[in-house]
């Protein structure tokens, strides 16, 4: 009735890899951010005496990959 049909389905995948490298000199804490045109894209890292912290955000339907901070 419209006149309109799906000609092609089209699933588009973002993959955001984590390696934070944590430490490094006299550093205790490092936050960044990224505005992509899927969203904003923020890490953050703190390091106290007695534990790490790590905060990651990223966009609605994208797929983040954890990479091991030791590696």
């Amino acid at each position: 009735m419209i006149g309109r049909r799906l000609l092609q389905k089209c699933v588009l995948r973002i993959r955001i890899r984590l390696q934070p490298r944590i430490g490094g000199g006299e550093l205790t804490h490092v936050c960044a951010s990224h505005h992509s045109m899927y969203g904003r894209i923020s890490s953050s890292w703190e390091i106290t005496k007695t534990e790490i912290s790590l905060k990651v955000e990223i966009p609605l339907n994208t797929t983040a990959i954890d990479r091991n901070i030791n590696n």
